[in-house]
């Protein structure tokens, strides 16, 4: 059994950033061959709400949540969760996007209670 790993984000200056956490675990999913397939899943959590998951599904694909209460909370929410994308969602260039708002616009992202 794999246990979730909690680490900060980091600074610019690559110091740990307080109360701005990634979270990384695994869930088991059952095929219809009744195999077991592992998946990824990365959440970022701002103090102690739920902001975005990224979550692998069993074919493969990355699939990004955000919560629709949380996810544009504070400048310093936007703030890391841009980072976590930009260091976490591959499938896309989030440089791209000026804002995370257009990442709904553009159905790269769907919104999902998380907290």
């Amino acid at each position: 059994m794999t246990y979730p790993t909690a680490e900060p984000l980091r600074s610019r200056s690559n110091n740990p950033v307080k109360n701005q956490i990634v979270i990384t675990g695994y869930n088991q999913h059952g095929n219809k061959d009744s195999s077991m397939v592992t998946t990824q899943y990365k959440l970022f959590q701002s103090y102690k709400s739920k902001i975005a998951i990224i979550e692998t599904d069993p074919m493969g694909e990355d699939i990004l949540y955000l919560d629709p209460e949380y996810y544009n909370y504070s400048v310093t929410t936007s703030k890391y969760l841009h980072k976590f994308l930009l260091e976490n969602y591959i499938p896309i260039s989030t440089r791209e996007y000026t804002n995370v708002k257009e990442l709904i616009k553009n159905n790269i992202a769907q919104f999902k209670d998380l907290n």
